[in-house]
């Protein structure tokens, strides 16, 4: 319910103007739901106004200016000022990690992926899959994988939007091939498929859903919209 959560924010914004929480939410609101991006960069850099030390304001932040608007220099910098907010935070790394592999800045990349795996928490299994991943740490990927669509399988709705959300984000730094490999190895392989499909019809097999059934096509094309980011 889009339209009233973002009526909420704005009173909670005119109640209190001070308070750098509504405006984050805002922010996220805006960028992640209703794809308004520019609002949604605006609302970000006023919670980072009243808030500056939030690393996941600023990690926020840089997801938008990297992944929806191409501003990758801005993107960089939100990054690393997340970083030096809070150095124990693997994901403004990673997602920094992430950036620098799609400016083929590889040496760069897989030391940040390494230094993000000395922090992450037992149950980020999407950070850990993206960062063996593009290591080459196919056995360490494939538990983080499997683990990741055991939860996802069994209703965790956070899980199944990590897969998706790992889907767009390999894709975009050119793991799509590993990643599809590895679903074909997964104890959940049967559940994995329409994910796998999707990543290999981005990847350009135009029959990829083909002679597909119904109802896992229509998944797939619901991985494959959020991967071109329609």
């Amino acid at each position: 319910r889009y339209d009233e959560a973002e009526a909420a924010y704005r009173k909670a914004i005119e109640l209190d103007p001070k308070w750098a929480w509504p405006w984050g939410g805002l922010g996220i609101l805006l960028h992640l739901n209703l794809k308004r991006y520019d609002e949604a960069e605006a609302a970000y850099r006023k919670a980072i106004e009243l808030d500056p030390k939030s690393a996941h304001l600023w990690n926020s932040l840089g997801d938008l200016l990297g992944d929806n608007l191409g501003r990758h220099d801005d993107a960089e910098q939100a990054y690393r000022k997340a970083i030096g907010c809070d150095p124990s935070n693997p994901f403004p790394i990673a997602n920094l990690a992430r950036l620098l592999a799609t400016l083929e800045r590889s040496s760069e990349t897989s030391e940040l992926y390494r230094q993000s795996l000395t922090l992450v928490a037992k149950h980020d299994d999407n950070l850990r899959l993206q960062a063996h991943c593009w290591l080459g740490n196919s056995d360490l990927a494939l538990q983080a994988l499997d683990a990741l669509a055991e939860r996802a399988g069994s209703g965790d709705e956070r899980a199944f939007y990590e897969l998706k959300e790992q889907c767009f984000e390999c894709n975009a730094i050119g793991l799509s091939k590993s990643l599809v490999d590895l679903m074909g190895r997964s104890q959940y392989a049967d559940y994995l498929q329409p994910f796998a499909l999707a990543l290999r019809a981005a990847s350009g097999e135009k029959d990829a859903l083909l002679d597909v059934a119904v109802e896992m096509r229509s998944m797939a094309e619901e991985v494959l919209a959020q991967i071109d980011g329609s």
